[in-house]
């Protein structure tokens, strides 16, 4: 029974004999296929490693151009929002500007009054140091004329002579008309001194007033300067923009 049983085993398995040298024909043929597949794979690896340095070399370039790109966008971005503040601050150096020339006429304003503060000062100090000049000399005449009024044998204060009542008459007035020169001119400097005194310190008062403007040129100037030099990088990054869009 052990025996049969054996060779039943036996018949069974070669009754499959033809689809297990089927399935082993597959299998090799399988294995074949895969051993092509594996070439193909080990080339394929091969190729892979060959591109695999210009790919990286790409990859940087790819990188350093999204970055050059991001640059130039935000470099766009800057320029238009530069564009944008051109109007504004175009105005603002106009207003610096009109400012600077308001100030720079004060300041000349201020230059025309120091002087006619320095002559009203040169005049009030002649006029002051002449009339005691001028009194001490009227009270001397005034003094002579009385003299020769008062006496009738004057001499000629030139030759020491003595003088006829005609000559004396006539020196005596030509004393008098001095001496009313003399008084004209100190009713003069007494007027000056009267008028230069509020002259003076009018003019004072008004370049006082003007002192802040030497400071505010200062300030005007550098204002100026900052708009100019804004607006000019400003034009100089929007053309060099232009250029490159071009």
């Amino acid at each position: 029974a052990e025996r049969q049983e054996e060779q039943a085993g036996y018949a069974a398995l070669l009754e499959r004999a033809g689809q297990i040298e089927a399935a082993y024909q597959a299998w090799q043929a399988d294995r074949r296929a895969l051993e092509d597949w594996e070439a193909v794979a080990a080339r394929f690896r091969e190729h892979e490693k060959r591109r695999q340095a210009p790919l990286d070399e790409i990859n940087q370039e790819r990188a350093r151009l999204s970055e050059q790109l991001k640059g130039l966008q935000r470099q766009g971005a800057a320029v238009e929002s530069a564009r944008q503040e051109l109007p504004h601050l175009e105005s603002q150096l106009q207003a610096a500007l009109q400012a600077q020339g308001q100030v720079e006429a004060q300041l000349a304003e201020r230059a025309d009054l120091e002087r006619e503060l320095d002559s009203a000062r040169q005049r009030q100090a002649q006029a002051r140091a002449e009339n005691p000049r001028l009194k001490a000399e009227m009270d001397e005449l005034k003094e002579r004329i009385d003299q020769l009024s008062k006496t009738e044998g004057a001499v000629c204060p030139l030759c020491g002579g003595p003088l006829s009542p005609q000559e004396r008459a006539n020196l005596i007035d030509d004393l008098t008309a001095k001496g009313r020169d003399m008084g004209d001119r100190y009713r003069l400097n007494q007027t000056l001194l009267k008028d230069s005194d509020a002259s003076v310190k009018g003019l004072e008062r008004q370049i006082a007033s003007l002192a802040q403007a030497e400071t505010d040129l200062r300030a005007h100037n550098r204002a100026v300067d900052q708009f100019t030099n804004r607006r000019e990088a400003i034009v100089l990054a929007i053309d060099e923009w232009d250029s490159l869009q071009a």
